[in-house]
């Protein structure tokens, strides 16, 4: 029995809602709780691709922020 690749949200939807939560003027824990789940998103995402190729823009991604 085979697995099926798991599937993450498309890296533009991500970096998109970092955007978001970086220009938004939520209160800090809020802004922060926000931050830290999608980092965590992107990590996971980052984490179960690589070596493959389809990992590296959710780690570019991580590099940059």
């Amino acid at each position: 029995m085979s697995e099926a690749a798991p599937s993450f949200r498309p890296i533009e939807a991500i970096e998109r809602d970092f955007v978001e939560a970086h220009t938004a003027t939520l209160p800090p824990q809020p802004a922060l709780d926000k931050f830290e789940r999608l980092w965590d998103e992107v990590n996971d995402a980052a984490a179960s691709l690589l070596p493959d190729e389809s990992g590296m823009p959710y780690l570019a991604l991580l590099r940059y922020l």
